[in-house]
C-alpha cells in the first residue's frame, strides 16, 4: 500500500481540533489530527507539522502537543481579542509552547472580520513558510476547516475557495509532497465542497486557479504577523531580517512593538452557534475544476450519518456537511481519479490513547448503552456535544481515517 498514494484527504466528522486528551469539545470527540501525528511518529516520521486553517482555534491539538516539539503547530484563526470563541487567551500570538515544546506553537490571531485571500497570502508567506521551511516537516497534517471560507454564516471571514487551495498547494511543497488534510468545520456546504474540490485537484497534482487580489492584506493582520514573528525570533533564525524590539539590526522601518490584548467576554455575552437553513445561505459559483492524474487517497464514513443531533435538522455539525462534499466530488468526476476508502477502521483504544486520557474513552464509549434520557443528561455535561449510541463508533472511524496516515509513511521510511 506504500506506493498507493503520496497525500490524502480524509473527509470525516465528527471534527477533532478542538478535543484534547482528556475532555470532548466544540462538536469534538476524538483529535483526529492528533491521532495521526502519533501514528506517523510511530511509523518512523521525527518532525510533524499540523495546520490548523479552521477559523476557529485547536485548542485541543495545541494543548496535547505544547511541550512537543516533534509537532510545530501553527494556526490561522478569528480571535478579535478573544471575542470570539473558543474565547481564550491561550489563542494569542504569546502562547508559544513550553518545556521542550518552546517556541513549536504558532498563533496568528485574526482580530478582524473579513479577512480574505491577501491577508491569508500575508500570513503564508511572511510567517508559515520560513517557519515550516525551517523547521523541515517529515509530514504535513491540515485542519481543515472550510469556516475561514467567505460566505461561511459561522466563520465572518472571506477566504475564496481558490485562495484555500493556494494554501494547500504551498504547503505541498513540504515534506516531499507527504500530506493528509482532515476536514473540520464549515457549515456552507456549497462552499464546503467547492472548496473541497478545489483542495483535491491540487492534490491531485494541478496548480490552483489564479487568484485576482483586489484588497491588500488588513493592518491588524500585518500586526498580527509582525507579533507572532516577534515572540518566535529568538527561536527561529528565518526570522532575523525583521526588525522589531531588542534586534541590534538596522532598517528603514521603524522597531515593531507587540501588544498582547484579551478581552475575554463573560459567559452571559457569548453566542452559541445557532441552526443553519442552508437553503438561505449565498450560492457560490466557480469556473469547472480541471485536473491531471496522480494518487491521492479518498477516505469516507457512508455511516457518518448516524452521530446527528435528533432533535435539531439544522445543527450546523450534520451529516450533510461531509455528503455534500463527496457529492461536488463526485459529480465534478474528480472522485473517479482518486483511490477512494469506505472507511470502517475504528481506532483501537490503545490508538486512541496515543492522544486522549482513558477516562475520556471509556466516558464516551458508555454512550453506546445508554437510553434516551442519559444520553441527554450526558450531553448537559458537555461543551457544545450531542450524542447518540453511534457517536463512539462513527468518532472511532474518523480517528481510524486520519490513522491510515501510516501509509504514506511506509514509502517515507522504504517499508
Amino acid at each position: 500500500m506504500g506506493d498507493e498514494a503520496t497525500n490524502g484527504f480524509a473527509v470525516v466528522r465528527p471534527p477533532g481540533h478542538h478535543a484534547d486528551s482528556d475532555s470532548a469539545n466544540g462538536f469534538c470527540i476524538f483529535n483526529n489530527a492528533a491521532q495521526a501525528a502519533e501514528a506517523a511518529f510511530n511509523f518512523g516520521a521525527d518532525r510533524i507539522l499540523i495546520v490548523d486553517l479552521d477559523v476557529h482555534h485547536g485548542q485541543g491539538t495545541q494543548r496535547i502537543f505544547y511541550d512537543d516539539k516533534r509537532v510545530l503547530y501553527f494556526s490561522i484563526h478569528r480571535f478579535e481579542n478573544a471575542k470570539f470563541w473558543p474565547h481564550l487567551a491561550e489563542s494569542n500570538f504569546d502562547h508559544i509552547g513550553e518545556g521542550a515544546g518552546v517556541g513549536y506553537t504558532a498563533n496568528v490571531p485574526l482580530n478582524e472580520t473579513g479577512c480574505g485571500d491577501a491577508d491569508y497570502l500575508a500570513i503564508l508567506w511572511n510567517v508559515l513558510m520560513p517557519l515550516a521551511t525551517q523547521f523541515d516537516p517529515h509530514f504535513v497534517i491540515v485542519s481543515a476547516g472550510f469556516d475561514s471560507c467567505q460566505h461561511d454564516p459561522v466563520g465572518g471571514m472571506s477566504l475564496s475557495s481558490d485562495g484555500y487551495s493556494h494554501l494547500i498547494y504551498q504547503l505541498k511543497s513540504l515534506a516531499q509532497g507527504k500530506m493528509l488534510m482532515i476536514l473540520e468545520g464549515g457549515y456552507n456546504h456549497e462552499v464546503s465542497a467547492q472548496t473541497a474540490q478545489r483542495c483535491l485537484r491540487v492534490l491531485l497534482g494541478s496548480s490552483p486557479f489564479s487568484l485576482s487580489l483586489s484588497q491588500k492584506a488588513k493592518e491588524s493582520t500585518i500586526a498580527s504577523c509582525l507579533s507572532t514573528i516577534s515572540v518566535l525570533r529568538n527561536f527561529w533564525p528565518c526570522f532575523d531580517f525583521y526588525k522589531i524590539k531588542s534586534t541590534p539590526r538596522t532598517s528603514q522601518w521603524d522597531i515593531y512593538n507587540p501588544r498582547c490584548f484579551t478581552s475575554i467576554p463573560l459567559e452571559e455575552e457569548r453566542k452559541n452557534t445557532e441552526n443553519i437553513d442552508q437553503e438561505k445561505l449565498e450560492k457560490v459559483q466557480l469556473k469547472e475544476a480541471t485536473h491531471k492524474p496522480a494518487q491521492t487517497l479518498i477516505y469516507y464514513d457512508a455511516e457518518n450519518y448516524l452521530h446527528a443531533d435528533s432533535s435539531e435538522c439544522d445543527h450546523p455539525e450534520r451529516p450533510a456537511r461531509t455528503e455534500s462534499i463527496i457529492a461536488k466530488l463526485r459529480s465534478s468526476q474528480i472522485l473517479e481519479k482518486c483511490v477512494e476508502k469506505q472507511n470502517e477502521r475504528l481506532a483501537t483504544a490503545a490508538e486512541l490513547e496515543l492522544a486522549h486520557e482513558r477516562p475520556l474513552i471509556e466516558r464516551v464509549r458508555r454512550t453506546k448503552n445508554m437510553s434516551y434520557e442519559e444520553l441527554r443528561q450526558e450531553e448537559s455535561r458537555l461543551d457544545s456535544i450531542f450524542l447518540t449510541n453511534d457517536t463512539f463508533d462513527v468518532a472511532a472511524r474518523a480517528a481510524g481515517a486520519s490513522l491510515q496516515a501510516r501509509i504514506i509513511f511506509f514509502e517515507l521510511i522504504g517499508r
